[in-house]
């Protein structure tokens, strides 16, 4: 039983055996076999829903500054949550839909008297990716202040997952694959400093545009940090920096961020980074994880 795109099509965006490069980060990337941009959760729900019923397999889209995407197909549903977008404030809560760029939630927070959220100022991810991957920076996280996860689960059905203790690690929650995040909310603080609040945030974006984080396409830092180790100072010291493969480079400004330097493919980005992981196990005994995400098959 096949995905019946023709029924939803009129209501939906679809697409089919859509470039995904088109929509990735870092420029390189697949096609889809359908690839959907739901506005709402009707239409997410209607998506996941008929996508049980063919038994489709379903693969999430976010903002993929995080996610490297396969040069393979992917083959079955790839719902895109670029366009589930809005942000409502009730006090010191902030609800933000998952399509929403995290910087315009700092600075929409930032309007209404709310503080918290600055240290994140120029993660250029959206709110779902930041808190599917409890995303970081600067000594806080996503999670720090996250109240609750509205989720849709693998059947189509809303549920809300509570900040429990154990529901954010480092870079990493308790949602699956299986997951699509529909909206957060932030717990901050009031503040009525609201200039100093502005400063702060537009440091902490100075400071990625002045390290050159932005001057080439790029996924932020590729590897997680070992514990009590930076990743990127052991691969600076292994002498990681302008290392290559095809179009993908080790950043001069920092050995744990992969660069585009014009035509690189994602195989070209998943060689190079495997490379730079038996590097680290063959000189320090140490085995480097992926902080990016692997989206199809490498």
């Amino acid at each position: 039983m096949e995905f019946n795109v023709g029924l939803y099509s009129e209501k939906i965006n679809i697409l089919t055996n859509e470039r995904l490069s088109r929509y990735s980060y870092l420029h390189c990337g697949g096609e889809a076999e359908i690839l959907a941009f739901p506005k709402n959760n009707e239409e997410l729900a209607l998506l996941v829903k008929e996508a049980k019923r063919t038994s489709t397999p379903i693969t999430v889209l976010g903002g993929t500054t995080n996610t490297l995407i396969s040069d393979k197909k992917i083959e079955g549903l790839v719902i895109s949550t670029k366009n589930l977008k809005g942000i409502t404030i009730m006090g010191s809560l902030l609800v933000a839909h998952a399509g929403e760029k995290l910087d315009n939630v700092i600075d929409k927070a930032i309007e209404h008297n709310l503080k918290g959220l600055e240290k994140l100022g120029g993660i250029p991810g959206t709110v779902g990716g930041a808190v599917f991957g409890n995303a970081g920076a600067n000594g806080i996280s996503a999670g720090d202040f996250c109240f609750y996860v509205d989720y849709l689960n693998k059947d189509g059905d809303i549920r809300r997952m509570p900040h429990y203790s154990d529901t954010f690690s480092y870079r990493k929650s308790l949602f699956t694959q299986d997951d699509v995040v529909i909206r957060a909310a932030f717990r901050l603080i009031p503040s009525l400093n609201t200039k100093e609040s502005k400063l702060e945030k537009e440091n902490y974006q100075k400071i990625r545009v002045e390290t050159g984080q932005f001057k080439y396409p790029s996924l932020g830092c590729f590897f997680k940090n070992p514990e009590g180790e930076s990743a990127g100072k052991i691969l600076d010291e292994l002498g990681a920096k302008g290392m290559r493969v095809g179009g993908a480079m080790v950043s001069e400004f920092n050995a744990n961020v992969l660069i585009n330097t014009g035509n690189a493919t994602s195989q070209d980005f998943y060689e190079l980074s495997q490379q730079l992981i038996d590097l680290v196990k063959e000189k320090k005994g140490i085995d480097l994880e992926y902080e990016i995400r692997l989206l199809g098959e490498f």
